[in-house]
């Protein structure tokens, strides 16, 4: 088959590039055009650009060959049909930054070096959910599966892809047993098992095929009242900004609710963790030192009462004067006036 399109290598390069793939649609407005990818990644901006070119023309089919992850997934999210073969495998993952931080660091550059993680893992998360919304489209998965199979990193196989909703179609040859064969009829005749609807695809499994009978059987016998639906719609998502203790411990403006659920990290699970730890030890100091000064309190009261209820110390009795007791006696009285008069004869009878 010829390519109009022939993307093998980095998204963002050469023929890979949201460029030249501009250039190439503007040669077929309004044509059928079909596009052979086989890359790991690269730019997630030229992926989400490539995507909206291939939605914006109306008419993209996709055909997946050999290892197909990251960026190189997320722009065959705009076409009208994704085929991918039957050998190829498909992995979608969060959204990834390049981090290299080494070096003798003080405590500022630690910290600095922090917040710049910070910042950039939160910027991360903004470019997670925009594309996992966009896989939730394509697939008809909720957001909070899209999420976890992203948090994995595992690859899919082509039947595993098309199960999640990501291929529309898997193509190419298939070494198993082929599905619309007589033989492969009469066995499921043979178990009793009602002939699947995908019966003719010939990329099945033996596997997937008995699974698709009993699907079929279950079909056929339950009611449609008790059968699930699963095809689950695309969910709400709000950002909760009322729980501000909660927003104050992980330093976030909200937390995301999905499916009236909200979605928390290891890391995010830890902080509320350290802070309940943190309060309840604050708690207990609180608790053990209003126990000291209640106790300080008892022992005071006590003493109080003890010195109320006993007798007062005695004290020595105080010898007081009265104003009619006189300084000295009579005699002493006399003998000061004899040496007054003296003294004065004396002074009289110096010579002048």
């Amino acid at each position: 088959m010829a390519y109009a399109i022939d993307i093998d290598g980095y998204i963002g390069d050469w023929t890979g590039s949201k460029k030249a793939i501009k250039n190439i649609l503007a040669n077929y407005k309004g044509k059928p055009v079909t596009a052979r990818v086989n890359s790991l990644g690269g730019d997630v901006n030229h992926a989400l650009d490539i995507s909206a070119q291939f939605e914006e023309h109306g008419n993209i089919t996709v055909d997946l060959f050999s290892f197909n992850a990251s960026a190189a997934t997320v722009l065959t999210l705009g076409a009208n049909k994704v085929r991918a073969h039957v050998d190829s495998l498909y992995l979608i993952h969060k959204a990834m930054s390049w981090v290299d931080e080494w070096g003798y660091m003080n405590e500022d550059d630690i910290q600095a070096v922090i917040d710049q993680l910070t910042k950039e893992k939160k910027e991360n998360e903004k470019v997670t959910l925009v594309i996992a919304r966009k896989y939730a489209n394509k697939s008809g998965k909720s957001i909070t599966e899209i999420l976890n199979l992203m948090k994995e990193q595992t690859w899919l196989t082509s039947q595993e892809a098309k199960e999640w909703g990501f291929v529309d179609e898997v193509f190419g040859k298939h070494e198993s047993t082929k599905l619309n064969s007589v033989e492969m009829k009469a066995r499921f005749n043979t178990i009793g098992l009602p002939i699947p609807e995908r019966f003719n695809e010939k990329d099945d499994s033996i596997f997937q095929l008995i699974k698709d009978g009993f699907a079929d059987l279950k079909n056929a016998i339950l009611p449609k009242d008790n059968q699930t639906d699963n095809n689950p719609q695309n969910p709400i998502i709000n950002m909760r900004k009322e729980f501000t203790h909660i927003n104050t411990i992980l330093n976030k403006e909200g937390v995301e609710e999905i499916d009236k659920k909200v979605n928390l990290s290891v890391d995010d699970v830890e902080k509320i963790n350290s802070a309940i730890e943190t309060a309840n030890k604050a708690k207990n100091d609180a608790e053990a030192l209003v126990t000291t000064k209640e106790n300080k309190i008892a022992e005071l009261e006590t003493e109080v009462k003890n010195l109320k209820g006993s007798a007062g110390d005695t004290t020595n009795p105080v010898n007081s004067k009265t104003d009619n007791d006189s300084e000295g006696t009579g005699d002493e009285h006399t003998e000061f006036l004899n040496a007054a008069i003296s003294a004065r004869k004396m002074y009289d009878n110096l010579p002048d």
